[in-house]
């Protein structure tokens, strides 16, 4: 591709050309629950290349229209910009619409393709609708020719956005090339610190809305910041993504916001009570370096500000985040104008304004409050304007003393009472969102002319009274502008669209039914509905949702042990994420065996009271290596005490061949070798003594050793344990790095710091089987796959083939050789399931053990070699 001459882009094929410079720097990364997938800039511009010749094939050309309807992910990034490759139009729409409006989209749109990430989505949207799937675009993608690259203008359509709204339908608005560029050049001058300083910023809204799109994937382009993405749900997870990603920025909606200032208020740190408990005792100086240090051990000290847009985030969520030490910095704009309007000052603000108007735009107020704006990045189709060329938003705001726009809420909003009086709903939530008890708030027109009111519709703490929340909202008051009834919302939270903006009208639809019907049961929150269902996944979303009902009245049904639901190991993992996403809490690893029952598993993760087990030294047991194993002594000291070692075992006991049957300089770091069989902890010493130079360093190895003899002792010698810690203190770190992957629900803390070796550059030896002693106890370990699955690294199957497998530590001569057999490597599918990649492994392995088999049938001669 050639690049852009101008220095600034004109167009989004432009800003792909820019990928060029820094090829080597992290572009973007998707934070799962076990580690981070991440993508060079390189690596992102080629995939872009592979999206485009997709298309391409496809039959989509210039000016046509495709649709890409799927979660925030890396391959959804190369899509998108592979439409300005080939001059196309991307059709936004968002992945919790259904199959249905996707239909009249195409139709709306005459849209030549759907590239979507829902399995068997073809049948629901029929025959006549060709799809893509966006997970397709690492399997054999085609070439595109230097002449299937389009460069279009800059007025040329980029995108339709289909955002889900409050209040009614769902609209497209068309944005030109010309629209989203200008939305970044306010943003020209930070080019430079950004170049020195690489910023990680982490963008939790859908990238098919134009906060996540612009100020998310095309701003962190621009200014080459790291983009972080997060497929977790709740504040537990965006916490954990911004932790393990260190990350500074935020980009967030205000729900969004307010829910990690509840979860960070009250979250508990080690044996201490949460931040909102021991704030209540301090002075206003302790209370601020209290929530100064919660806050920067759960989110990191490199963690700096939040950039929040969508709506207006209440007073007291910023001045929270203000006293933790964090900046917030609210910005006001729609789709209709390509995004930022105007952007608040954070070292000034109290949370009262929206700022001031960027440089690209002129704004004025209407006589009755209207926001009025007129610029470059209003989008040109189907967005009225007057005959001044101004946009009328249909948001309402007041200026300032200081220049600065004060949000009131939406237009269509405004509650006109039967006095005459117009109320702002968005000032009446705030107040209501105040009081102790409310979690949530939306108020809403009840009523008709003379008899028009403001409904308060609240959703209460179990033990919270409504009257009284609705007394302090309306204390100090003028009559008219008070609240004057109230409805008990029966569910956990309010219906919300993606940008988790309340949707109004499905509250005013519901209100009439639910004074007359009691709060419906639901079934999934039974255990009679766990049983019943024949699906695994589905079977584990409704283990979550049960387990995260603190009272159950179904005990008989709750003996039931978790073995006989059929979970794996795995798939309790799945459970505890779904829990932390429902309860907001971040849950620590549980004690699990055979003879765990989901009523002890409740107790442990709802209550935080610990059941015994069967086995009940799990919460003695380490998950990972020593902290000494983590410091930069440890690290200059293992190459030395590794070649000696190593040296010295092939010098006396064995002599190591590999022959590998791809070629070696292809494979990609970081990478994880899947090694069998296994019959000795030397078996490390061999795949590691068969790796070619280039792929020895920074190794790690993984093991379900858990050195219990040591930290859990239990009719063991004191030869015993005194070698169990020599050996987890001394003789493994002082070789290699490791990570435990133990049994039950501990393996998530294994696998997690075994992804966090791989991000740091760091190439995993493991043996998936175990030690064929044990086949009969222990079989294909899944966190390995995984653990591949979840950081995008390679899987190397691996077959140790040897004349003789009692190889110790002793003298022989002459030395037996063992051959180190590499096959081609596995790159697992984001969308792929466990089972299929273990078996892809086991099909390596069958493979690699047959070729050996059949040379020796033939007397073939096997020495070091390279079959390309």
């Amino acid at each position: 591709m050639r690049r852009s001459k101008s220095t600034d882009p004109r167009t989004l094929r432009d800003l792909v050309d820019t990928l060029t410079t820094l090829p080597g720097r992290h572009a973007i990364g998707l934070h799962g629950d076990i580690g981070t997938r991440w993508w060079t800039r390189r690596r992102l511009r080629d995939e872009i290349l592979h999206a485009a010749a997709w298309l391409a094939e496809k039959g989509v050309g210039p000016g046509d229209r495709y649709v890409l309807w799927a979660a925030n992910s890396l391959e959804w990034c190369a899509f998108f910009l592979a439409a300005s490759l080939r001059g196309a139009v991307a059709v936004l729409v968002d992945r919790e619409l259904g199959a249905e409006f996707v239909e009249a989209v195409v139709a709306e749109t005459k849209s030549r393709l759907v590239v979507h990430d829902r399995p068997a989505i073809d049948r629901a949207l029929g025959p006549d609708v060709p799809t893509l799937g966006v997970y397709t675009l690492g399997e054999h993608a085609p070439v595109i020719m230097p002449d299937g690259i389009m460069t279009p203008a800059p007025d040329d359509d980029a995108a339709v956005l289909y955002s889900s709204g409050t209040t009614a339908r769902p609209k497209g608005i068309t944005v030109t090339h010309a629209n989203l560029i200008a939305q970044l050049m306010p943003f020209r001058r930070l080019r430079g610190p950004a170049r020195i300083a690489p910023v990680g910023m982490m963008v939790i809204p859908p990238l098919s809305h134009i906060l996540g799109l612009g100020t998310g994937l095309l701003l962190s382009m621009y200014l080459r910041l790291r983009l972080v993405l997060c497929a977790g749900s709740g504040p537990v997870a965006w916490i954990r993504a911004a932790r393990a990603t260190r990350a500074q920025l935020i980009v967030a909606v205000p729900r969004i916001v307010e829910a990690l200032a509840t979860a960070v208020e009250k979250s508990r740190l080690g044996t201490h009570d949460s931040l909102a408990v021991r704030a209540r005792t301090r002075g206003r100086r302790a209370r601020q370096w209290l929530a100064f240090r919660h806050r920067q051990r759960l989110l990191g000290s490199w963690f700096r500000a939040f950039v929040v847009g969508g709506n207006k985030l209440p007073t007291a969520t910023v001045r929270f985040w203000q006293r933790t030490g964090i900046l917030v910095i609210q910005g006001y704009g729609l789709t209709e104008t390509t995004g930022i309007v105007s952007v608040s000052n954070p070292l000034t603000t109290r949370g009262l304004d929206i700022g001031r108007p960027v440089a690209a735009y002129d704004i004025r107020l209407a006589p009755d409050g209207e926001i009025l704006v007129r610029g470059d990045q209003v989008a040109p189709h189907g967005t009225p304007v007057d005959d001044d060329g101004f946009f009328a938003t249909g948001d309402l705001a007041t200026w300032d003393g200081a220049d600065r726009l004060v949000f009131l809420g939406r237009k269509k909003d405004v509650i006109v009472t039967a006095d005459g009086y117009n109320l702002h709903p968005v000032e009446l939530e705030e107040r209501l969102d105040r009081q102790p008890g409310v979690r949530e708030s939306v108020v809403i027109a009840r009523g008709e002319g003379e008899a028009t009111v403001a409904h308060a519709v609240l959703v209460m703490e179990d033990d919270a009274n409504p009257a009284e929340a609705m007394r302090a909202a309306n204390q100090n008051l003028p009559p008219h502008f008070q609240i004057r009834s109230w409805t008990r919302w029966p569910e956990a939270s309010l219906p919300r669209n993606s940008l988790m903006k309340v949707r109004r009208v499905e509250v005013m639809r519901r209100l009439d039914s639910i004074a007359s019907q009691p709060a419906s049961t639901n079934a999934a929150t039974t255990m009679a509905a766990v049983l019943a269902s024949d699906d695994r996944d589905e079977t584990v979303r409704r283990l979550a949702d049960l387990l995260a009902v603190t009272d159950s009245t179904d005990t008989e049904a709750e003996t039931i042990a978790l073995t006989e639901l059929g979970l794996s190991s795995l798939d309790l993992l799945t459970v505890i994420a779904g829990i932390e996403s429902r309860c907001g809490v971040e849950l620590s690893s549980p004690r699990v065996d055979e003879h765990t029952t989901v009523a002890d598993l409740r107790a442990q993760l709802t209550s935080g009271d610990v059941v015994p087990a069967q086995d009940d030294r799990a919460s003695d047991l380490p998950n990972h290596q020593p902290w000494w194993a983590g410091t930069v002594v440890a690290s200059w000291l293992r190459p030395f005490v590794r070649a000696v070692a190593i040296g010295f075992w092939s010098w006396m006991s064995a002599r190591i061949e590999s022959r590998w049957h791809y070629e070696p300089s292809r494979v990609k770091p970081p990478f994880l070798i899947a090694a069998m069989p296994h019959v000795s902890w030397l078996d490390t010493f061999v795949v590691f003594s068969a790796l070619p130079p280039a792929l020895r360093r920074t190794p790690f190895v993984t093991t379900d050793h858990d050195f219990a003899p040591w930290f859990a002792p239990r009719h063991t010698t004191w030869l015993a344990r005194v070698l169990s810690g020599a050996g987890y203190y001394l003789g493994l770190p002082a070789l290699f790095p490791f990570t435990i992957l133990a049994s039950g629900g501990r393996a998530r803390e294994g696998l997690r710091y075994g992804a966090r070796l791989l991000e740091r550059g760091h190439n995993a030896i493991s043996f998936p089987e175990g030690l064929i002693f044990f086949r009969d106890q222990l079989t294909h370990h899944p966190g390995i796959a995984l653990l591949a699955r979840e950081t995008g690294s390679q899987l190397v199957p691996t077959y140790i083939e040897a004349a003789e497998r009692t190889i110790g530590w002793r003298w022989r001569r002459p030395r037996p050789t063992i051959t180190v057999h590499f096959g081609t490597p596995i790159t697992p599918r984001p969308d792929q399931d466990l089972s299929e990649i273990t078996a892809a492994v086991h099909t390596a392995w069958e493979t690699l053990r047959t070729t050996v088999h059949d040379e020796k049938n033939r007397a073939t001669p096997h020495g070091s070699s390279i079959d390309s």
